[in-house]
């Protein structure tokens, strides 16, 4: 696991163009533009620090937004983010999957999910799709491949295209289940989008944070936290659901099994994989 410091948005017209070109010297290929930086490197990386130190030397400070601003303070953005490579994904036990290829769901008619017409294509060539909400999507065939790997708390729900298209062999499935996660560790602050505490009231957005000081309120995507005692205590699983509704769409985001990650990678299925993380007890 490698992490990533990403400095974005630094304007010569708002910083000056003296310290622009100051952070140019530093990072040429950091100049976007020849007035615009942004800086996308390791957290080691000497660049990286010395970037961040001259931007202290000149009075800015990382603007954390779950801070309340503060008019006469000067602020530049810091995101971290975490690349992990096949093998660090392939020792994890859980994971959160996101298929890359969206499905285009457009409604719930009679409690089926109904499917733009026009992603028929990627649908059939990709066999696993992102809806919204969380929601996946899996063709017929892949379904029963599936089944008949064995894998554990799987629901499928019909789906259908909005119009039939013969790129698609219909039944189309919504893959869901019933399963559901424990509440997150203590590790998560959860928040809704106005920065104030998550309390479950109906219709609020939670938003898991993994800290909301810096370093931690920086990490993005912010990682899920369980503690091992209370994965211990539900049943064997290769896909569940948060507890918590989670997102812009309070949606309830599934968390898979290390088995269902390796099933997906043996199909070639084109998934991008979130880490979740186990604290000791």
């Amino acid at each position: 696991m490698q992490t990533i410091y990403y400095i974005g948005s630094i304007h010569a017209s708002e910083v000056g163009q003296e310290l622009y070109d100051e952070i140019s010297a530093v990072y040429p290929e950091g100049r976007l533009s020849p007035r615009h930086f942004g800086s996308k490197l390791p957290k080691e990386d000497s660049r990286t620090l010395a970037v961040m130190r001259i931007m202290e030397e000149h009075g800015y400070k990382i603007r954390n937004h779950h801070e309340e601003f503060d008019p006469s303070q000067k602020y530049y953005n810091l995101q971290i983010t975490r690349e992990y490579s096949n093998r660090d994904l392939d020792q994890i036990a859980y994971l959160v999957p996101t298929p890359k290829t969206m499905a285009g769901a457009l409604r719930r008619k009679n409690g089926i999910l109904i499917l733009a017409h026009d992603r028929a294509r990627a649908i059939a060539a990709d066999r696993m799709t992102y809806a919204e909400d969380g929601n996946i999507i899996v063709t017929d065939d892949l379904r029963r491949m599936m089944e008949e790997a064995g894998l554990l708390n799987l629901v499928f729900l019909e789906a259908r295209l909005e119009k039939p298209s013969f790129r698609v062999p219909e039944p189309l499935w919504e893959l869901t289940t019933e399963l559901r996660m424990p509440p997150l560790s203590d590790r998560n602050v959860l928040i809704d989008n106005d920065c104030a505490p998550y309390t479950g009231r109906p219709g609020q957005m939670c938003l898991p944070r993994e800290g909301l000081s810096v370093p931690e309120a920086l990490y993005f995507p912010a990682e899920l936290h369980y503690s091992a005692r209370s994965l211990a205590a539900i049943e064997p699983f290769d896909l569940a659901r948060t507890f918590e509704p989670i997102g812009q769409n309070v949606a309830h985001y599934p968390v898979a099994s290390q088995r269902f990650h390796q099933f997906c990678v043996a199909a070639h299925l084109r998934v991008s994989w979130q880490p979740v993380q186990v604290d000791p007890n």
